[in-house]
């Protein structure tokens, strides 16, 4: 078998015939009946006969190629976030527990449990571990992360003052329903745990919201959250607002949009989403840094799921045809689509659009391949270029940006930071993509350029 069960697979079962896959690394999840969890046993024994479902395995990171190391993988990832990036991100949960009752929760049935003591300490040990950060984000969760104050109290007194003697930049931010904030609190959030958003979440007003919420304590209700939304304002600490709705509900966020504005007098900020046609955190991650003032969604958190052939004769012309394609399934909203390859000069700008799919064998045979084909090419004739296109479209117009990166085909593969081309791709000081540093390579990224030329353009 050329491809093998990944280790980061974690299988329970749900219910009497039915089983849960979950792959930790990639975040893959499936559920499989009693006859699939059968077939995937099987595997071990090179006996499942059904391609279907082991592509289908294979897409989903379940199985993996013979020749990719995993625990290499995670390893070079966990030194780029220790030495290669200058961020890190922190998420904490203090309790699953909940004081609302809301219809659409996800998290009904969870085992209510709130964290104690020692593991605060433990999170605080680990914090002031880290190497060195220019900025720390934290992230207080639930359930309800109010409903354990003290955690959050301990965790911030701990951490916060010796984080900025470092020169530590932290950034504090509360995932809450706000019906337990009150003004002596908001004091408190701002005073001594340093908060700079807190993303509260308005599904309607008045009586129909306390209806959603359904909180355990009928005191806590709309005009509660909404005062407290004012004295979050009146200490400098801003708020995200999160409406959920369903495609047939436009008037009720109009509705709840004038009630803040015009009725409370509260002013909003509206950023504009864009939606992006990938599910790569790390474009992701940084689209949203370079466009800071749009708020950017994978286009999977929004139920879409639009494969677009990418049959154009250059790369702009693909990221164009997707923008556009899956622009016109959002009701006016802007979609961000990329495309991305090689051009070898002396292969008269092979591969091209076809970067992805001219070799069917994985990244080192692909890139072996190519030294083969430039055998006994002189160097200065090795000219090689790394291209990404970005579009960004409404429907209607399209604005489209290039970014580029130059350098030379190597003479053999070198380097183990890298992925793709990385370790044949030759920079003028003669090292590869892949012997260069996580946060070299991001700065001289095709795709970062290609997101500085769009951002220009909507200045525009």
């Amino acid at each position: 078998m050329m491809f093998h069960k990944s280790i980061y697979n974690f299988i329970y079962k749900k219910s009497s015939n039915h089983w849960v896959f979950y792959n930790t690394l990639y975040g893959s999840i499936v559920i499989l009946n009693d006859e699939y969890k059968k077939k995937y046993d099987e595997l071990d024994k090179n006996i499942c006969n059904d391609n279907e479902f082991v592509n289908s395995l294979i897409t989903q990171k379940f199985l993996i190629s013979n020749d990719y190391d995993e625990k290499k993988i995670v390893d070079a990832s966990r030194y780029r976030r220790a030495y290669g990036e200058k961020s890190a991100y922190i998420r904490i949960l203090t309790t699953t527990s909940c004081n609302a009752r809301c219809s659409y929760c996800y998290e009904k049935g969870f085992k209510t449990e709130f964290m104690n003591m020692n593991t605060a300490e433990a999170i605080v040990k680990f914090i002031l571990k880290m190497p060195k950060m220019e900025k720390i984000y934290i992230h207080w969760f639930g359930g309800e992360p109010l409903l354990n104050i003290k955690v959050i109290d301990f965790i911030m007194k701990s951490v916060y003052s010796k984080l900025k003697k470092r020169g530590t930049d932290v950034f504090v931010y509360f995932t809450s329903n706000g019906s337990l904030l009150n003004k002596k609190l908001c004091e408190k959030a701002r005073v001594e745990w340093h908060a700079n958003y807190f993303q509260i979440t308005i599904d309607d007003i008045g009586e129909k919201y306390n209806k959603i919420k359904n909180y355990i304590n009928k005191s806590y209700n709309y005009e509660r959250v909404i005062n407290n939304i004012d004295y979050l304002l009146q200490n400098e600490i801003k708020v995200i607002l999160r409406i959920n709705y369903k495609p047939f509900e436009v008037e009720k966020v109009k509705k709840i949009i004038m009630s803040l504005c015009i009725e409370r007098g509260i002013k909003l900020e509206m950023k504009k989403q864009i939606i992006m046609a990938s599910g790569n955190k790390g474009k992701i991650k940084e689209a949203q840094e370079i466009l800071e003032d749009y708020e950017i969604i994978p286009m999977n958190e929004i139920g879409i799921d639009i494969d677009v052939e990418e049959d154009q004769e250059t790369f702009e012309g693909n990221a164009r045809k997707k923008a556009e394609t899956i622009a016109k399934t959002l009701n006016g909203k802007m979609c961000l689509a990329d495309d991305s390859g090689i051009q070898i000069e002396f292969l008269d700008g092979f591969p091209g659009v076809f970067t992805k799919r001219w070799h069917k064998g994985t990244d080192r045979e692909r890139n072996e391949a190519l030294i083969e084909k430039l055998n006994g090419v002189p160097h200065e004739k090795r000219k090689i270029k790394f291209v990404t296109a970005m579009a960004l479209s409404d429907g209607e117009k399209t604005i489209t940006a290039v970014g580029e990166i130059q350098g030379y085909v190597a003479d053999a593969l070198r380097g183990e930071n890298g992925f793709g081309f990385d370790e044949i791709f030759e920079l003028e000081d003669g090292r590869t993509l892949a012997e260069i540093s996580a946060e070299e390579k991001n700065q001289i990224s095709a795709r970062k350029k290609a997101l500085e030329n769009l951002k220009e353009k909507l200045k525009n």
